[in-house]
């Protein structure tokens, strides 16, 4: 089954695919899927492979971090409320007219 995705490409890019699509006789769906793999074959070739490195060892318990919870939840909300405030300070309240 095939999947719709969106992308923002420039300009010169799109064109690029498209002579190469012209001048190898073939799809952008299909270009694009055999340069997906391609990639993946050269930098990550246990992902396609299935070797012996398993992505669920490597991704499992990515989401423990070394903080207790509520301090994860102080840390960011100190972040955002800093953001806040600079954003929408008295020092950037626009002034009547």
């Amino acid at each position: 089954m095939d999947k719709v995705f969106s992308a923002r490409l420039n300009v010169g890019v799109v064109d690029e695919l498209e002579r190469a699509c012209r001048l190898l006789r073939v799809t952008r769906k299909h270009f694009l899927e055999e340069a997906i793999q391609g990639r993946v074959r050269q930098v990550a070739p246990e992902v396609i492979s299935g070797g012996h490195d398993n992505i669920w060892e490597k991704t499992c318990g990515a989401w423990k971090g070394k903080e207790a919870p509520l301090a994860t939840i102080a840390r960011i909300r100190k972040t955002v409320e800093a953001d806040f405030h600079r954003h929408h300070g008295p020092q950037n309240a626009k002034l009547p007219r």
